[in-house]
């Protein structure tokens, strides 16, 4: 009975990863996936369903095996956050990272401290990055960028002479998935099938652009990564702006502006002197309202005197061919009795 369920549960796991990419080679299964995002390994040996038997571990070509889950709990408390057993027993990942490319190996203990039940279950893991070489700093139009696109594998970044790897290329293609056509500003250089480069001379067109990396085996798309190159056209060392709509200031704008700043300041000074001297003035009527006799005799002796307030305004030191044109503020004469 138990030999019939491991049949079929091969079977279901062979149909899902024909349908999810991934590749089988003999007792091993090969899974592309990027880096940043998730991933499911499957185990293709459960024995109980509720995962009570089943333990993952993970190594490198790099490192020693590190145990992520016994007995259906997960049990590395680093990776705990991004790892999840599924009802079926399969490893769910996420936010992955160039160290998690590997190799997965899923386990079958009856119990805890019992010898291992049955075969390993082996799920190579690759991760697919693009990134630029060197880290870029700044993106502009005329500018040299350059895209490093790696195949992290169980034996390393780049590395692909081994085992499966070996039926895997890349190849740089644009947004409907076409390969680059031959242009004077591209450069593209396959160190291996595994590493593979873009040099690309940016023009303004390229700006939230694109550039794609797509990985195939045996000429079946498995996984693409991209990198996007963006500016924008503020701040300093980047590309003039345009300058926004109404903020442009011709010469003659200029100088419109402080002819009415002047002005302004004219009226606010005139209107100031106005409200001075008409308190006087009903000061001086109430005054004349009880002297008036007194009033009367002087009149005769006395000339009417004015009170009057200059105010000045002009441009600060204009240039010489501006003199005739400098704005001025001539005063405002109040006459008024002492």
């Amino acid at each position: 009975m138990d030999t019939q369920a491991g049949i079929l549960l091969r079977v279901q796991l062979i149909t899902t990863l024909y349908f999810t990419g991934a590749s089988v080679y003999g007792s091993s299964v090969s899974v592309y996936s990027s880096v940043g995002g998730h991933t499911t390994l499957s185990c293709a040996n459960v024995f109980y369903p509720n995962c009570s038997s089943t333990t993952w571990t993970h190594s490198s070509d790099r490192s020693e095996t590190t145990e992520l889950v016994e007995l259906g709990k997960i049990s590395d408390t680093e990776k705990a956050g991004r790892l999840r057993v599924e009802s079926d027993c399969s490893l769910h990942m996420n936010n992955l990272n160039t160290e998690d490319a590997g190799l997965y190996t899923c386990l079958q203990f009856l119990y805890k401290g019992a010898p291992q039940h049955g075969g390993d279950a082996m799920v190579y893991l690759a991760l697919l990055s693009i990134s630029p070489s060197p880290p870029v700093i700044e993106l502009r139009p005329g500018s040299t960028v350059t895209l490093d696109c790696l195949l992290y594998t169980y034996y390393g970044h780049g590395n692909c002479s081994r085992y499966a790897y070996n039926r895997v290329s890349l190849s740089w293609v644009n947004e409907t998935g076409t390969e680059l056509q031959v242009d004077p500003r591209y450069q593209v250089k396959h160190t291996s099938s595994c590493h593979s480069t873009l040099t690309v001379t940016l023009q303004r067109t390229d700006n939230n652009r694109k550039w794609r990396c797509q990985l195939t085996e045996e000429g079946e798309v498995k996984i693409s990564d991209s990198y996007t190159t963006e500016w924008s056209d503020f701040g300093s060392g980047r590309m003039p702006s345009p300058t926004p709509t109404g903020s442009t200031r011709t010469r003659g704008q200029g100088s419109v502006a402080i002819l009415v700043s002047g002005v302004s300041v004219c009226v606010a000074v005139c209107v100031v002197v106005a409200v001075i001297v008409t308190y006087k003035r009903r000061r001086a009527g109430k005054g004349h309202a009880e002297n008036h006799n007194m009033t009367n005799q002087h009149t005769e002796q006395n000339t009417d005197t004015v009170t009057y307030a200059v105010v000045t305004h002009s441009t600060a030191r204009p240039r010489e061919k501006d003199r005739d044109t400098a704005e001025h503020c001539t005063y405002a004469t109040i006459k008024t009795a002492n």
